[in-house]
């Protein structure tokens, strides 16, 4: 287990550090949804053996071009031909008087292996680091369910819930999300992976900022960014140590922004 996701953590970490290479020669030439289709990417090498996979592939390339044949594709009842051996009559000898002598009492013990010390050690650490993480996310979350939703009145105004229906439909959702307003001054934001939630701030909201607000937290809803942010978070509950992880959880979701809002402001003029 601790070599697999020594793996997937290294393909993971290049592909973030690719990403980070060349950025400066794709932010104007690509959109927002490349960028963060690319952050996605390198979220599933983080999740996927795919640096195992490719060096599987790659040790069983060359025992193919070897021509030693597969134990495995031995028909039952036949036994490999054995390799032709050319045995010095000098060297049998040789390995005869060797094998004579009296056997050599070493001076030391063998040393033991450093892995058997120290990898016991090194996966305590990790999963200590990992129940940590990923108790104080689930009880931050709890808490905020528990103690801040409940708060939060719904939306009952007729021109609001109009203009909420006519953004589901715009963005392809099958249902519509339910609508609330805080009681504590906040950004529009949208909570909830199964039964999303649109949170909306108190006070008056112009028709054409309402709309822009109900279309940009809709479109994380039917992209998904909830769902990516679940696994952003996964992602850093395992790779606590990694500090790459943490630079590309924030990236994920700076650019997940950032696709809503080129969604929203495209139809719009300058």
């Amino acid at each position: 287990m601790t070599e697999c996701l020594i793996a997937m953590a290294l393909a993971g970490s290049g592909a973030y550090l690719l990403w980070r290479a060349l950025l400066p020669l794709t932010r104007e030439r690509f959109s927002a949804r490349w960028q963060y289709g690319f952050l996605k990417t390198g979220l599933a090498f983080f999740l996927l053996p795919v640096g195992l996979l490719g060096a599987s592939l790659g040790l069983a390339l060359p025992a193919a071009a070897s021509g030693v044949p597969d134990p495995s594709d031995i028909p039952p009842g036949l036994t490999a031909p054995a390799p032709p051996s050319h045995v010095d009559p000098v060297d049998t000898r040789s390995a005869e008087a060797a094998a004579a002598l009296p056997p050599q009492k070493s001076g030391r013990a063998a040393s033991p292996n450093w892995r058997d010390a120290v990898l016991p050690a090194l996966t305590a650490l990790w999963f200590l680091g990992a129940a940590v993480l990923g108790g104080r996310e689930i009880f931050r979350r709890a808490r905020f369910r528990r103690a801040f939703l409940p708060l939060c009145l719904p939306v009952e105004d007729g021109e609001s819930l109009q203009a909420a229906a006519l953004c589901r439909r715009q963005t392809g959702l099958r249902r519509l999300p339910r609508l609330a307003v805080s009681p504590l001054p906040c950004s529009p934001f949208v909570t909830g992976l199964v039964h999303p939630v649109i949170v909306l701030p108190g006070g008056e909201i112009g028709e054409e900022k309402l709309r822009c607000i109900l279309l940009h937290e809709m479109l994380h809803i039917r992209r998904r960014d909830l769902w990516v942010r679940a696994l952003a978070l996964w992602v850093r509950t395992l790779y606590w140590f990694n500090p790459l992880v943490w630079r590309l959880s924030r990236q994920t979701a700076a650019w997940s922004e950032l696709v809503c809002d080129e969604a929203v402001t495209a139809p719009l003029d300058r």
